[in-house]
């Protein structure tokens, strides 16, 4: 009688154990977002959700989607900087398809889209490189005129958990 007994606890506590798993799984960190090792975290927007890779350090942040050929819709990358809101600035080197960057406060409020950010090539003289700014504490980039799509203009607050920069 003890063996039924032990297997249907065992069998009770495996959701909350693979629920537990989920939680400890690492966000993905690459577009288009990879199959399986990774989750990628869901953001509601005012018309879908979108799929983002978290990139949290200065390397990542510095390779972004560098050379990355599509960003399918509704995925993107979402940029996590340390110290709050602040002015950021991104040197669009070698992106080699448009996007659009959405800069967003702290508190989840979009401050500005710097829309439809033309591609570069390895061969784009660096004075020719586009350079966008704006004011937040995260920029989320997405294929370009997925942001209009997706209903995301400045105003709009999204529900970002918080998450740390290194």
């Amino acid at each position: 009688m003890r063996t039924p007994l032990r297997l249907a606890s065992a069998l009770l506590l495996l959701p909350l154990a693979t629920a537990q798993a989920h939680l400890n799984v690492p966000y993905c960190v690459q577009i288009p977002l990879p199959s399986s090792g990774c989750a990628p975290l869901a953001v509601k927007a005012p018309r879908d959700t979108m799929k983002l890779a978290v990139v949290t350090s200065g390397k990542l942040r510095e390779q972004g989607l560098m050379f990355v050929k599509d960003v399918p819709a509704k995925e993107g990358m979402l940029f996590v900087f340390a110290g709050g809101d602040q002015p950021l600035q991104f040197w669009m080197k070698n992106t080699i398809t448009p996007l659009d960057m959405v800069f967003v406060k702290q508190d989840g409020t979009v401050s500005s889209i710097a829309a439809n950010v033309p591609s570069t090539t390895p061969q784009t003289p660096d004075a020719q490189i586009p350079r966008r700014g704006g004011s937040g504490a995260y920029v989320i980039e997405l294929a370009s005129g997925e942001a209009d799509r997706l209903g995301i203009t400045p105003g709009v607050k999204l529900a970002l958990p918080h998450l740390s920069a290194e």
